[in-house]
């Protein structure tokens, strides 16, 4: 009886040992988990991709002739009807201070054989005290492509100026110049990560 006594008592030693273990391992890997998170490491550091629909923009003047906002929208699709007509729409990053734009895309139906769209995506910053009306920065430029086509098709540009994401003082809003009809529009990809190749 004594005998089994021992070896039950050496057995149960064993598997706390071995349970002790097993938390502390469980404890460091929660630590690590909560370490990555507070200070935003990822394992695989994958991009992000923000998609804004182009069924919000509306029509900000100066423009030409008559100022009435007539784009239509068709299934999910801005319809241009306003020739000269210059649309906005705001961006909004999630917390992602830190993080770099990789690339702006447009996804544009072009059946116009001699005009093109193009979207510009931009950051206004300001300083308390400071002129407001100073020019933004140009993040991005995108163009739809020549030629006539009932497809979608996408622009999109990786020339990024000034990639790194900042809330501070800073706001993103994005331009499309839809200067006459026959010039439709998706909406918007906005790719970032916290590294660009």
């Amino acid at each position: 009886m004594r005998e089994n006594s021992v070896v039950n008592s050496a057995v149960i030693a064993t598997r706390l040992a071995w349970l002790r273990g097993a938390v502390r391992a469980t404890h460091w890997l929660s630590a690590l988990a909560v370490f990555a998170a507070v200070f935003g490491f990822s394992a695989t550091a994958r991009a992000e991709t923000l998609s804004i629909s182009a069924t919000g923009m509306v029509l900000r003047c100066p423009c030409t002739g008559d100022n009435t906002d007539s784009a239509q929208e068709n299934h999910g699709v801005f319809i241009g009807e306003k020739p000269d007509g210059r649309y906005f729409i705001p961006v909004v990053f999630p917390v992602t201070t830190g993080q770099k734009i990789c690339s702006f895309s447009m996804a544009y139906e072009d059946t116009n054989a001699n005009d093109a769209i193009v979207a510009r995506l931009y950051r206004k910053t300001y300083t308390a005290g400071g002129n407001p009306l100073l020019a933004p920065t140009v993040i991005a430029t995108v163009k739809s492509a020549g030629g006539v086509s009932s497809t979608a098709r996408t622009a999109t540009s990786t020339k990024i100026n000034t990639p790194t994401i900042t809330t501070v003082r800073s706001f993103y809003y994005i331009e499309a110049d839809v200067v006459t009809v026959n010039l439709n529009i998706l909406g918007f990809q906005i790719v970032y990560k916290p590294s660009c190749p």
